[in-house]
């Protein structure tokens, strides 16, 4: 049911022109609110979605798509991007303090195997894009590479070895 209609419908339960359009604009009303889903989980994005497909009401579109993005450092955003840049700057200044160029450090995230030892290289000079990136120059690969070291979980590197049952984190 469009916008539209649901406004008519809401219309006709506050002024009614019989009392039995009124009581049955309020029935019709109260089971449509049941199934609205009010969060913002990935089922309500599917349900948006297929009433959008059903109706072809562009705001139902508007409704699936507009539901938060998070950011690795934690925060939502409904922008294209995450905009708290004074977090990011803090958490990359902490990153290379905490793991200066030239330190032995074991690595956990990707496709690479638990506790891959590297050295860091460096950092991507894009410090606005890739602040939670670093260099990393693998012991079992021939180059170094940029990898993502922070996300909302937490940092992705370590000065010691870490133990199986902390991976599952």
């Amino acid at each position: 049911m469009n916008n539209r209609k649901l406004q008519a419908l809401r219309n006709l339960a506050e002024r009614p022109g019989t009392e039995s359009e009124g009581k049955l604009a309020r029935e019709i009303l109260d089971r449509l609110e049941r199934k609205l889903p009010e969060d913002d989980s990935e089922a309500t994005r599917w349900f948006w979605f297929e009433k959008y497909l059903r109706t072809r009401d562009m705001s139902d579109l508007e409704k699936a798509c507009s539901f938060p993005n998070y950011c690795d450092c934690g925060a939502s955003y409904r922008t294209p991007k995450c905009e708290n840049l004074t977090l990011h700057s803090k958490i990359r200044s902490q990153t290379v303090e905490l793991f200066p160029k030239g330190t032995r450090i074991y690595y956990n995230r990707w496709a690479y195997e638990p506790n891959s030892p590297g050295i860091v290289m460096g950092y991507p000079r894009d410090a606005e894009r890739l602040w939670n990136w670093m260099r990393i120059k693998f012991y079992s690969l021939k180059s170094a590479r940029n990898v993502p070291v922070y996300s909302r979980s937490g940092y992705h590197v370590s000065i010691e070895p870490v133990n199986r049952p902390e991976l599952q984190k």
